[in-house]
């Protein structure tokens, strides 16, 4: 424990749990920023307490050590939730990077989970203030729009919020946590839109010097919000319909 005390510095704190510990009465009232669980392998099941402390505190990262080096043993520690699994003897460097490495992940997902709720309210239908007959019948047809994977036009003057209320589609959607990946065509030189949009293989024209995946494969599960479409080429706009036919399309020089 001297060994993990010094690898863990303030203001973190750091909870130790040989396996078999008596959990009773601590699983809920200890707050920690990581927790350790020495795994016991003869024990007749020594993946319940780390379910147990999975489930008590499903944000906090369990790092999980044992005398064991068993491949089974790992895979099976990383299915039941532990951040990390660290074969004993560790040195003082390598559970000290193993520790800085959970916690950057554990505020990164809480930063994620707090973006996640700001956009929740941000997008809210909530938040669209219909007085007028018309105005609920827009809120009603977006809530509806929101519950299929339908493509969607919205049309409007500027100004009138069309990209609100296609994020607003897409964060009350089952596709909420994937991407909203918004394109606005009028700002994207017209020879660099459809590689922009598509992608391109490399070698597929003069400076494709790589392999360049397209905001439609980067909106995978989620939504692609076409800004000024209309402004498009004729020639652009007869791809796009065919993406929206076909389902599929393909990168800039390729054939699949």
């Amino acid at each position: 424990m001297t060994l993990l005390s010094r690898a863990f510095s303030p203001p973190h704190k750091l909870s130790y749990w040989p396996d078999g510990t008596d959990v009773s009465g601590k699983l809920g009232q200890e707050h920690s920023d990581a927790i350790i669980l020495d795994l016991q392998i003869e024990q007749e099941n020594p993946f319940a307490l780390l379910g147990r402390l999975k489930s008590a505190a499903p944000h906090t990262p369990v790092i999980v050590t044992s005398e064991s080096e068993n491949a089974e043993l790992i895979v099976r520690a990383v299915k039941e939730g532990a951040f990390e699994f660290i074969p004993k003897p560790y040195s003082q460097e390598r559970i000290k990077l193993v520790l800085e490495q959970a916690l950057e992940n554990r505020s990164l997902k809480n930063e994620i989970d707090y973006l996640r709720r700001e956009q929740d309210v941000i997008y809210s239908f909530d938040r669209i203030i219909a007085r007028s007959t018309a105005m609920k019948q827009v809120v009603s047809t977006l809530k509806k729009f929101s519950e299929t994977d339908a493509t969607i036009l919205v049309t409007g003057e500027t100004g009138t919020g069309k990209s609100f209320l296609s994020g607003a589609i897409h964060f009350n959607s089952h596709r909420r946590k994937k991407p909203f990946i918004k394109i606005n065509c009028t700002n994207i030189p017209e020879t660099l839109l459809e590689s922009e949009l598509f992608g391109h293989e490399k070698g597929s024209f003069t400076g494709a010097n790589k392999t360049r995946v397209g905001r439609f494969e980067q909106a995978n599960g989620g939504t692609a919000f076409l800004d000024e479409i209309g402004e498009t080429s004729l020639d652009l706009q007869a791809k796009l319909l065919r993406v929206l036919d076909e389902k599929s399309f393909e990168r800039v020089g390729g054939n699949r």
